[in-house]
C-alpha cells in the first residue's frame, strides 16, 4: 500500500494535499495547548480536551477519520500509552505556527 505521499508525487515533484478545515483545527487546539487522545476500548474514541487529558477541561469530539488522517500525514504523533487512553501530540514540524 503506498503512503499519500506517494501517492501524490508525480514526476519527481510533490505536490501537498492543504490540511482540511477540520484537520486545522485540530492542529491549532494542540497548539494553544489541548491534547488529543484516543480511548482504546470497544467504545472508545477520539477527543481534544483543554488542559489536559481527564483534567476536566471543555472537550470537543474528533472525528476517526480526522484523526487518522493527521496520523498518517505525520502531523500528530504518539506522545503516552497508558490503558485506557493514547496520548497524541504535534510531531516537531507542526508544533510552530
Amino acid at each position: 500500500m503506498q503512503t499519500i505521499e506517494e501517492l501524490i508525487t508525480k514526476n519527481g515533484i510533490t505536490m501537498t494535499k492543504p490540511l482540511t478545515p477540520a484537520q486545522k483545527h485540530i492542529v491549532e487546539r494542540l497548539r494553544s495547548g489541548w491534547v488529543l487522545g484516543l480511548k482504546m476500548t470497544l467504545a472508545g474514541g477520539w477527543r481534544l480536551q483543554q488542559g489536559g487529558l481527564g483534567r476536566g477541561g471543555a472537550t470537543e469530539s474528533v472525528h476517526a477519520n480526522t484523526a487518522h488522517a493527521l496520523y498518517t500525514r505525520g502531523v500528530i504523533q504518539s506522545r503516552r500509552r497508558v490503558f485506557p487512553v493514547e496520548e497524541f501530540q504535534l510531531t516537531e514540524k507542526w508544533r510552530k505556527p
